[in-house]
């Protein structure tokens, strides 16, 4: 459904996933439908998006494996954080992708608010904007339905948004 145009949009058949197919070797009740529209797409979803998992293990898993499938550099916000500083690429997406089970350290934090200060495009956000971008087959850029639930995470969230 179009809402701007409020007619009904056909979705273009490399962007629809309509089942999984019944016989697929590497598919497993654990990666689901979210996984394979990840790896159908291509070039890559995020393929130029470096993004840290902050939170606990047991979701890091899923979503690592979206991360995976869909191109995205995984890296320690350790290396995220330098990254962002080195600021060698201006055009370089960061996402910080919480799971609210862990927060952020505080010293990481606030070189993280420096960097949205400076203008980085860096995204702090909810585990559900990596699954919601993979659904609609694109980046999502307004994250304001994407707040993460711990309190520093919050805060950057908050500063991007605002």
């Amino acid at each position: 459904l179009s809402l701007e145009q409020k007619c009904i949009a056909i979705p273009k058949g490399t962007l629809c996933i309509r089942t999984l197919p019944p016989k697929h070797q590497q598919l497993t009740i654990q990666k689901g439908v979210a996984t394979y529209a990840a790896q159908k797409r291509t070039p890559p979803l995020l393929q130029d998006v470096c993004v840290c998992l902050c939170g606990g293990k047991k979701s890091d898993h899923v979503s690592t494996l979206l991360l995976r499938d869909s191109g995205a550099k995984v890296v320690s916000l350790p290396v995220m954080i330098r990254q962002i500083l080195l600021g060698k690429k201006e055009d370089a997406q960061f996402v910080v992708l919480c799971n609210n089970d862990e927060d952020i350290s505080t010293g990481h934090s606030q070189k993280i608010h420096q960097a949205i200060l400076d203008g980085r495009k860096v995204f702090v956000v909810s585990s559900v904007w990596l699954f919601d971008c993979i659904s609609s087959s694109s980046i999502i850029k307004d994250i304001r339905h994407y707040a993460p639930e711990t309190s520093k995470a919050k805060e950057l969230w908050d500063s991007i948004v605002t």
